[in-house]
């Protein structure tokens, strides 16, 4: 799935939470994970990345969860110099806030692949 938040910027695997009176959408990036942030659900500000990590590239499908007032992000990512996408990883990373800046936590799912 794709989602057009405008200004000539398209992305895939978009994911919505809520959070007081706010949308908060997370989206698939070669280098990050992109944040969008909208006040209607109709109308959605780029904030810029939200979650990077050194030497880590191909951010797919990230989804985010409240849990306990932490926000839990858990997104797939792969090495940089990796070019087997068989050897991708799942992460999740911790914010106090739906716009972060996540931090890694810890690696959960190691060498899988999404699509083929």
């Amino acid at each position: 799935m794709k989602l057009n938040v405008g200004f000539g910027r398209s992305q895939g695997d978009p994911y919505v939470i809520k959070e007081n009176n706010k949308y908060y959408l997370y989206a698939t990036h070669g280098k990050g994970v992109q944040l969008y942030v909208s006040d209607n659900f109709m109308d959605f500000e780029y904030k810029g990345f939200c979650y990077t990590r050194e030497n880590e590239k191909a951010y797919w499908a990230p989804s985010v969860i409240k849990y306990n007032d932490k926000f839990y992000m858990y997104v797939s990512t792969m090495g940089e110099d990796e070019t087997d996408v068989h050897k991708q990883r799942i992460q999740v990373a911790v914010s106090d806030t739906p716009d972060g800046e996540f931090k890694f936590l810890n690696d959960l799912i190691e060498t899988f692949y999404i699509d083929t």
